[in-house]
C-alpha cells in the first residue's frame, strides 16, 4: 500500500478514537433540567414538561412497558418523535398501571415494581425499587462541582450540532457491564468509552468491532440507549461519583430495565431487540480455516488430512482467494486457483464439509460489475451524489453497498443466492465498519446514522437469504455488530495477535459481548496475526476455544494441528473429541438462547451475581451454567481461579470440591481445569 492510500485508509477507513469530554469546561453550553413545570399521566404513560437552567423547555416522554422495564425519551420539539430503528423489534407490550402521588416539592409515579421520584426544583430523578431503595440517582448533586460538573440530563450545544446527555450516580463498589465486546476489563468503571464500530485491526485496545449501547449495573438495573449514533460513556471516569453518557443526536431516548438478576435483564433486553434461532447442528462442529487457502487442492488436502488424522471438523472456510484477485467483492469465483468450484464443494460435501465463503460488503471498482451497481445506485454516495470510495484492506478503492437500498439487497442476496445453489454452506460476513460520517444513502439517512447500525443490515440480508434457500444454512459468521446483531449468529472477535497477553483480552471480549446479549460468539484459536504461535501458545488457544459456543482455527499462517507437532495433534484430537462429545449440551444451551437470550459463554458474574468482587475473575468462564473451563494464559500452566460457591466435580479426576475458594495450580499441557456443577446432568 503506498503511503498516501496508507494514510487515507488508516484516518477514514479505520476512524480515528474521539476520546473528547463529555462536560468540557471550555465548552459551556449546556442545558440540564433545572426545574418540572407540568406533568400528566394516562394508562402506561407519563408526559412532563420541563426547563433547562437556561429556560429551554424539553418534552419527555415516559413509557411503561411492563411494571420493571420503561421507555425514556426527551426532545426539544414540540412533539416526541416515536423514532423507531432497526434495533428494536418487539413493539407490542402488556404495560403498566400508573400511580401518581402529587407531594408538593415532588412528584412520584409508582408501578407494582417501581418507583419514578421526581423533585420539581431543582430537577432531580431517582428511580426506586417498591421497597424504596433507590436504584438510579440522575446526580442532580453534579451541578454544584465547579469548575468540573456533571449536569443531570440534558442538552449540548456546539454551534449547529445537539446532543444529549444523561448523568447517574456512581455507588463505592458499584460495577458496570457490557457496552459490547470489548477487549479491556470485564468491569467497565472507571472507563471512557465510545460507541462507534471501528476495523480494530486488533483485540487489545478500546476500539471494537461490536459497540452495543446496552450495559448492567451491579445495583440490578440496565440501560439500552435507542440509537445508531455515536455515543461516548464515562464510567466513573473523569469522576469517580457518577457516570454519564452522550448522544451525539437531537433526541435522548432510552429503556430502562429492572431486575435485578442480570439473567431477568437480558431476557427482557433480547424480548425487546430480538434473539437467535438455534443455529444448524453442523456449525457447532469444528471450522478449520487459514487466511488463506491459495488453491482448490489445498483445501481438498486439508480435507482429507483431518479425515486422516481422526480430527472431528464440518467446515472448511475460505477467504478472499477464492474470488479473482483485485476484484473483490463481486462473488466470481478464481477458477484459475479454484478450477470447477461446483465440483470441488459437491467433493467437499460427500466428506460431510460445509464450505465457508469470505465476504465484504464493498465493491472494488476493477470489478466488471462495478459500473452497473454505480449506474443503479447501488452504493452510498457523497453529497455531492457521486459514489463513495473508500480505501479497503486490499489496496483498492471501493465502493460500500447501500442496504437502504431494496433493490441494491435484491442484487446482494441473489448473489448469494447462485453461491447456495452452487453449494455454499455459509458466509463469513466480514469489515462492514466503514461508512464515513458524510456518506448519504438512499433512505435518507446520512453516516452519522448510519455507520453503526450499517452491519446490522448486513449481517440481516447476507442472514436471511441463507434462511430463505434452506434453514440447515441460516447462520452467519460475522465480525461487527450493533445492538440487535444477536438474531444473526455468529459474532467472532476479530484479528487478535497471536500472543498470550491477546488471548486474555479475547477471552474478556467474549465475556463483554455476553453480557450485551449476544448469546453465540466464537474467536480465532491461535491468533490471527503476527508470528506464528508457539506449539504451546497454540495448544492452550484450542483447549479453551474448542470449549467456546463455536470453534474456528484461523489466522494468517497455517493453523492446522499438525503444523505444530504429534504432541498438538493428539491433544487437539483430545479436546476436539471432548466438543463433539458435548454436542446434545451444547445444543441444549443454543436452545436455551434462543428462548431467553441468554448466552453460551458466560461470565462467573451472570451466574453468581451476588458474590463479592465477582468481576475481578475474568480470565475463566462458564460454558452455559453448568461447566467451568480455566484457560491457561501463560506457557508455565500456571493458574489462580476461583471456583463459586456450591459443590463442583473436577472433571479429569472426578474428585468432589467444595466451592467459594481460590485455587492456585501448575497444570500440565495436555488439561486445562474443567469443573462440573454438582448435581448437572452432562453427556
Amino acid at each position: 500500500m503506498n503511503f498516501p492510500v496508507a494514510k487515507e485508509f488508516l484516518h477514514n477507513y479505520l476512524h480515528k478514537i474521539d476520546d473528547r469530554p463529555i462536560f468540557d469546561i471550555e465548552q459551556p453550553d449546556y442545558h440540564y433540567l433545572k426545574k418540572l413545570l407540568t406533568w400528566t399521566v394516562k394508562d402506561s404513560n407519563i408526559n412532563l414538561c420541563a426547563a433547562t437552567q437556561t429556560e429551554m423547555r424539553l418534552k419527555i416522554q415516559i413509557d411503561f412497558l411492563n411494571p420493571s422495564l420503561f421507555r425514556f425519551r426527551a426532545t426539544p420539539a414540540s412533539e416526541v418523535p416515536a423514532h423507531p430503528t432497526e434495533m428494536v423489534l418487539k413493539t407490542n407490550w402488556p404495560g403498566a398501571t400508573v400511580r401518581q402521588k402529587n407531594n408538593g416539592e415532588s412528584v412520584e409515579f409508582e408501578t407494582e415494581q417501581l418507583i419514578l421520584y421526581v423533585q420539581k426544583n431543582p430537577w432531580s430523578l431517582q428511580i426506586l425499587d417498591k421497597n424504596r431503595k433507590v436504584l438510579f440517582d440522575d446526580y442532580a448533586y453534579g451541578t454544584h462541582r465547579e469548575p468540573f460538573y456533571v449536569f443531570p440530563v440534558g442538552v449540548r450545544k456546539q454551534g449547529d450540532a445537539i446532543g444529549f446527555f444523561q448523568s447517574g450516580v456512581l455507588d463505592p463498589g458499584e460495577q458496570m457491564y457490557g457496552f459490547g465486546e470489548k477487549f479491556g476489563p470485564l468491569s467497565k468503571r472507571h472507563r471512557k468509552m465510545l460507541s462507534w464500530n471501528s476495523d480494530a485491526t486488533q483485540t487489545a485496545t478500546d476500539r471494537s468491532y461490536k459497540n452495543i449501547p446496552f450495559f448492567l449495573s451491579s445495583k440490578g438495573y440496565g440501560i439500552f440507549v435507542n440509537s445508531t449514533h455515536r455515543i461516548h460513556y464515562e464510567m466513573g471516569n473523569p469522576s469517580f461519583v457518577s457516570f454519564s453518557f452522550e448522544v451525539e443526536e437531537e433526541l435522548l431516548d432510552y429503556y430502562w430495565f429492572y431486575g435485578p438478576r442480570f439473567k431477568a435483564i437480558i431476557k427482557d433486553y433480547t424480548r425487546l431487540t430480538g434473539r437467535p434461532e438455534i443455529p444448524p447442528l453442523w456449525s457447532l462442529g469444528l471450522w478449520m480455516s487459514r487466511a488463506e487457502y491459495k488453491s482448490g487442492k489445498q483445501v481438498e488436502e486439508v480435507a482429507v488430512r483431518l479425515r486422516q488424522e481422526k480430527i472431528p471438523a464440518d467446515v472448511l472456510h475460505l477467504d478472499p482467494s477464492w474470488m479473482r484477485q483485485g476484484k473483490v467483492c463481486d462473488f466470481v469465483w478464481n477458477e484459475t486457483d479454484f478450477p470447477k468450484p461446483k465440483e470441488m464443494l459437491h467433493k467437499l460435501h460427500e466428506q460431510h464439509f460445509k464450505v465457508s465463503l469470505w465476504e465484504q460488503p464493498y465493491v472494488s471498482r476493477r470489478s466488471e460489475v462495478f459500473a452497473e451497481l454505480d449506474r443503479k445506485g447501488f452504493f452510498l454516495k457523497k453529497a455531492d451524489g457521486k459514489t463513495y470510495l473508500i480505501p479497503t484492506f486490499n489496496h483498492e478503492y471501493s465502493g460500500i453497498i447501500d442496504f437502504t437500498n431494496p433493490a441494491a439487497r435484491k442484487w446482494y442476496r441473489e448473489k448469494h443466492l447462485t453461491l447456495l445453489k452452487l453449494g455454499a454452506g455459509v458466509f463469513k460476513t466480514d469489515m462492514a465498519e466503514a461508512v464515513p460520517e458524510d456518506a448519504r444513502a438512499a433512505d435518507g439517512r446520512d453516516g452519522k446514522a448510519l455507520h453503526n447500525i450499517y452491519s446490522l443490515l448486513y449481517n440481516q440480508t447476507v442472514y436471511e437469504v441463507s434462511k430463505a434457500f434452506s434453514a440447515d444454512h441460516a447462520l452467519v459468521w460475522g465480525r461487527s455488530g450493533y445492538a440487535g446483531s444477536q438474531r444473526y449468529p455468529v459474532g467472532w472477535s476479530g484479528d487478535p495477535h497471536s500472543t498470550w497477553q491477546d488471548m486474555a483480552c479475547v477471552l474478556r471480549a467474549g465475556l463483554s459481548a455476553s453480557l450485551s446479549g449476544i448469546a453465540f460468539w466464537s474467536h480465532d484459536i491461535g491468533g490471527f496475526q503476527g508470528p506464528a504461535p508457539s506449539p504451546e501458545l497454540y495448544i492452550r488457544w484450542a483447549q479453551w476455544g474448542l470449549l467456546s459456543s463455536h470453534s474456528r482455527c484461523h489466522g494468517t499462517n497455517p493453523r492446522e494441528p499438525w503444523v505444530f507437532g504429534e504432541k498438538a495433534v493428539e491433544i487437539f484430537r483430545k479436546f476436539d473429541e471432548l466438543r463433539y462429545a458435548l454436542h446434545p449440551y451444547l445444543y441444549s444451551l443454543a436452545r436455551e438462547a434462543s428462548e431467553t437470550g441468554w448466552p453460551v459463554v458466560r461470565p462467573l458474574v451472570l451466574e453468581f451475581q451476588d458474590v463479592p468482587a465477582i468481576y475481578v475473575w475474568e480470565q475463566e468462564y462458564l460454558l452455559g451454567r453448568d461447566l467451568l473451563i480455566v484457560p491457561v494464559f501463560n506457557p508455565e500452566g500456571n493458574v489462580t481461579y476461583y471456583l463459586p460457591p456450591g459443590n463442583w466435580l473436577n472433571f479429569w479426576t472426578k474428585e468432589k470440591i467444595g466451592g467459594n475458594q481460590i485455587i492456585q495450580e501448575s497444570v500440565p499441557l495436555d488439561k486445562i481445569p474443567i469443573f462440573i456443577r454438582d448435581n448437572a446432568i452432562i453427556p
